[in-house]
């Protein structure tokens, strides 16, 4: 997606959209996910040797392709050398699936510990949208001319201003086949209305997990039978100053074989909070800590030797993060370890 989660919103960022204006105070500290280009995902055939237990041959992407989401045109396919660096708004649609900012993924029994996956029929995804507030000019003109571009710059750009609401998708892996070469497809039959799910504008979906249902259910392939777990904030209260809106942390419920119809639960509590959630996994059966484990590290040991290491350059900062550790960071995470590890 031509995207970094490795830099972050700082103060003296302007928004490559409307430049010279600075980033906004509400965001600083977060991550400048705003995408330069359009996401995208292959099927490849691995060559596989039983005998040494190893891939000896990546081979060659059976296809890759692209689903350019709130874009319709009458051709199947955009070519990425268009001369026009604006895309017109009479193409621009309000709902339709995309891999803007493809982000997390998963499927069922994607870290089991007691079943193998033998072969993924189905990918569920989440692609967080567009979000003119997150692409920063720095961001814009470290990815603006990266190699291999699909989309240019500008027309991302364009679309980032109308911030194009994040999706959830589900990839059907027997239809990912056909030409190698890199078009971006447009012909929307490839996700039925079951397969995705576009959120409200502003509502911010992150994490996910496929989380099973019990037995069996006649008719419904193994790989759906259950539910797609959702972290997301929602805007609670879409203020017209955008600097100004509140956003609650919620949790959504998908049937896994119908994401079309929406979440069939939405659950929030007051004293439920979290921000930018990333990576989690779904336990089937966990179970509590009983005792210590031999390779336990405490959170103490971890962060000290790293302050034990530190450069004297930057002993004084470090002090003074080693400061705020003590006060709030070691308390807290030792009051809420389970009984076998204190």
């Amino acid at each position: 997606s031509s995207a970094c989660a490795a830099e972050w919103i700082r103060e003296y960022d302007e928004l490559e959209a409307f430049q010279g204006q600075p980033s906004f105070k509400s965001l600083w500290g977060m991550y400048a996910i705003g995408a330069v280009d359009i996401g995208s995902f292959s099927k490849v055939k691995l060559h596989v040797d039983p005998a040494e237990q190893k891939i000896i041959d990546n081979g060659d992407p059976v296809q890759n392709f692209y689903l350019q989401g709130n874009v319709v045109s009458n051709e199947q396919y955009y070519e990425p050398d268009t001369p026009d660096s604006k895309i017109p708004q009479a193409r621009l649609t309000t709902l339709a699936p995309h891999t803007w900012m493809m982000g997390f993924y998963t499927f069922r029994d994607i870290v089991s510990g007691t079943h193998a996956v033998g072969e993924i029929k189905s990918i569920y995804s989440v692609c967080f949208g567009l979000d003119y507030r997150l692409l920063t000019k720095y961001i814009y003109d470290m990815y603006a001319d990266a190699p291999n571009r699909k989309l240019p710059a500008e027309w991302v750009k364009s679309l980032s201003e109308g911030m194009q609401p994040g999706c959830l998708i589900r990839i059907d892996t027997d239809k990912v086949y056909g030409s190698t070469e890199n078009r971006l497809i447009t012909d929307l039959n490839l996700l039925d209305k079951k397969d995705y799910y576009q959120f409200p504008s502003d509502y911010n979906p992150r994490s996910l997990q496929f989380v099973p249902a019990q037995g069996q259910k006649e008719g419904v392939a193994w790989d759906q039978h259950g539910y797609i777990l959702v972290t997301l904030l929602t805007c609670a209260e879409p203020h017209d100053d955008i600097e100004k809106r509140l956003y609650t942390p919620e949790i959504w419920l998908f049937d896994a074989t119908d994401l079309g119809k929406g979440p069939v639960t939405r659950m929030y509590h007051p004293e439920m909070t979290f921000a930018a959630t990333l990576h989690t996994a779904w336990l089937e059966n966990p179970q509590p800590i009983t005792q210590k484990p031999e390779n336990y590290v405490s959170v103490e040991e971890d962060y000290e030797s790293f302050f034990k290491e530190a450069s004297t350059m930057r002993k004084k900062k470090v002090e003074r993060i080693q400061e705020f550790f003590g006060e709030h960071v070691y308390p807290q995470w030792n009051d809420q370890l389970p009984d076998g590890i204190k």
